[in-house]
């Protein structure tokens, strides 16, 4: 009557591949990952390190990442406030990249 398929399991898993493909290009092989490869959930957070807002979130989800979580966070840096968001951005991954989640990188994140 308004159009709508009844999915079925092979739909269902098709969509589902189809999705994690999408994940798969928008992540990047050097963006900071805090939480299990083989999580159920992952979360792409976009902040800017200038944005009390994004340290609150970071904050918020890093207390949600205990051991056997099934979520991933995946941070993307989006410095829109200026040069001095874009330096921070730069030195966040750069930190991630030397130092990895066992690093100091989840502490100059917060």
């Amino acid at each position: 009557m308004f159009g709508f398929k009844r999915t079925t399991k092979d739909t269902a898993a098709a969509a589902s591949t189809a999705a994690v493909a999408r994940i798969t290009a928008v992540r990047s092989a050097g963006d900071p990952v805090l939480g299990a490869d083989a999580a159920t959930f992952r979360l792409f957070e976009f902040g800017d390190y200038r944005r009390p807002a994004s340290a609150e979130a970071f904050r918020r989800l890093s207390a949600l990442l205990v051991d056997g979580s099934p979520l991933q966070v995946i941070y993307k840096p989006v410095p829109v406030l200026g040069e001095p968001s874009r330096v921070a951005a730069c030195a966040s991954v750069a930190a991630w990249r030397q130092n990895g989640e066992g690093g100091e990188w989840a502490d100059f994140h917060a």
